[in-house]
């Protein structure tokens, strides 16, 4: 799910525009995709734009929670098998766009459900042993987009556009760990800004979107789910919420992987890349579920 799936006091995720429940979610299946209304059905995670129920063994239903939510439900639905063809990890492809009614105010899916952990429930040890399996991945979904692809006002966009907000952010976190963060955004506002042609954008490759099978101190990646924030643009992004997972040694290999891959990783890319970071664990700090802790043990070493 999109951002992480807290719901206590301190958590960032936002409040619903709409519940979201079983009994809504079979409602909406028999009015209009009868084919799976009778299979089982749990609910499974909420994020901060979505909500997601397991439907029998290999599908999931997501809802929009919030309205500015629903757009991003359509273009996922429009480019995900395009955006996702012929990776080194699979990703989750809408089966089933469902429309908005009497019954739900948005638009809302039927898409693939891959079981596993996240890797938000790993060690550190257990995410850096997967730093080059995550950075390969991104290199291949980093390839052009093209001319039509979505684009996102939050992610893959210019770091000037949002310097007002990353120092909104930066309010959240204790002030002695602001020193670090505003000097990476500051970094990050220095560089050039992204001028080559816009490249397909993850747009949440946290620890929570990536399906991990533990391997006793190591862990392999099965899947990167979650398209929701699917869009095209500046990669400087999608890299800095990866490396938000990261030790510096972790952080360390992700980079020389990527850079391996990536022609265009240059250094001002890892610059923007700094400051997204710092953004992104600033905005998880607080967060009382698995993207808190891990923001808080990053940020500690």
């Amino acid at each position: 799910m999109a951002g992480p799936g807290s719901t206590s006091e301190r958590c960032m995720t936002p409040d619903a525009d709409v519940e979201t429940t079983p009994e809504l979610v079979r409602e909406l299946l028999r009015a209009q995709a009868p084919q799976w209304a009778d299979l089982p059905l749990e609910p499974v995670a909420q994020g901060w734009d979505n909500s997601m129920f397991r439907l029998g063994e290999r599908l999931a239903v997501r809802l929009p929670r919030r309205a500015s939510a629903a757009q991003q439900v359509r273009a996922e639905a429009q480019w995900a098998e395009e955006a996702g063809w012929g990776l080194s990890l699979p990703v989750p492809v809408p089966q089933f766009l469902g429309e908005p009614d009497e019954l739900f105010p948005y638009a809302w899916t039927v898409t693939q459900f891959f079981p596993g952990e996240t890797a938000a429930h790993l060690s550190m040890a257990q995410r850096d042993s997967y730093a080059e399996q995550l950075a390969g991945f991104l290199v291949g979904f980093h390839r052009l987009a093209p001319l039509d692809a979505p684009e996102n006002s939050v992610r893959g966009t210019a770091v000037a556009q949002r310097l007002q907000r990353w120092g909104q952010t930066l309010d959240q976190v204790p002030h002695q760990l602001r020193p670090g963060l505003e000097q990476a955004q500051e970094i990050a506002a220095a560089a050039r800004p992204w001028e080559l042609p816009a490249r397909w954008i993850h747009g949440d490759p946290h620890a929570s979107n990536l399906i991990a099978e533990p391997r006793g101190d190591g862990a392999r990646l099965l899947a990167a789910v979650d398209l929701s924030d699917l869009t095209s643009g500046d990669p400087a992004s999608d890299l800095g919420i990866a490396l938000t997972q990261f030790s510096p040694e972790g952080a360390s290999r992700f980079r020389s992987a990527y850079g391996r891959g990536a022609f265009w990783a240059d250094a001002d890319l890892w610059d923007r890349a700094g400051g997204w970071r710092a953004n992104f664990l600033a905005l998880m700090h607080s967060d009382e579920g698995r993207l808190g802790a891990i923001s808080r043990e990053v940020l500690a070493t």
